[in-house]
């Protein structure tokens, strides 16, 4: 998505780099490649970090000194029409706008939101697709129909379980967890 956007791709922080971005998970090695990228974070350089299983306030705590800390909501980002948004405490109203404009570069819609465990697209997509899993094994309908009837009583693009199975469900346990953490 970014490539086709005209951006180029890097693992390494140089005088070129407009943004550094994480899409790791809270258990996928988050909070280490978070210690790297701070040692060689330049001043005002901003940090975009995945928040569907971790919040921003929490990512905040690992970072020395302070970073231009950015979350979003990795789910739909490179699939959907718009992208959640979360500043940190060090974003500037210009630093914002900054980050708008690239979300605008990539075709989608930014959208600003309070720090909060799950986000919200994490929150009701993982939900959802808890609470058709445990409709299916409750027997009160098998998963296909589970997610017949949400694509169109609900008019969503995948049922819950479609949307499961496509996420990972380890990935859903995952911010099943958060939320109960």
């Amino acid at each position: 998505m970014l490539q086709q956007a005209g951006y180029t791709l890097s693992s390494q922080i140089d005088d070129r780099t407009i943004l550094a971005m994480v899409i790791l998970g809270k258990e996928e090695g988050l909070k280490e490649e978070l210690t790297q990228i701070g040692k060689k974070m330049p001043a005002g350089l901003p940090l975009l970090c995945q928040c569907a299983d971790i919040t921003l306030h929490e990512i905040a705590c690992w970072i020395t000194p302070p970073i231009l800390l950015f979350g979003f909501d990795d789910l739909c980002f490179s699939t959907g029409r718009f992208a959640t948004l979360v500043a940190g405490l060090q974003a500037s109203q210009g630093a914002r706008e900054f980050l708008e404009a690239f979300v605008t570069s990539l075709g989608l819609l930014p959208v600003w939101i309070q720090d909060s465990a799950g986000l919200v697209l994490p929150r009701l997509v993982c939900s959802l697709a808890n609470e058709a899993a445990f409709a299916c094994g409750e027997g009160v309908a098998d998963a296909a129909s589970i997610d017949l009837a949400m694509k169109s009583g609900m008019s969503m693009p995948l049922g819950p379980i479609e949307w499961a199975a496509e996420l990972g469900y380890g990935r859903v346990v995952r911010v099943l967890n958060h939320l109960h953490e």
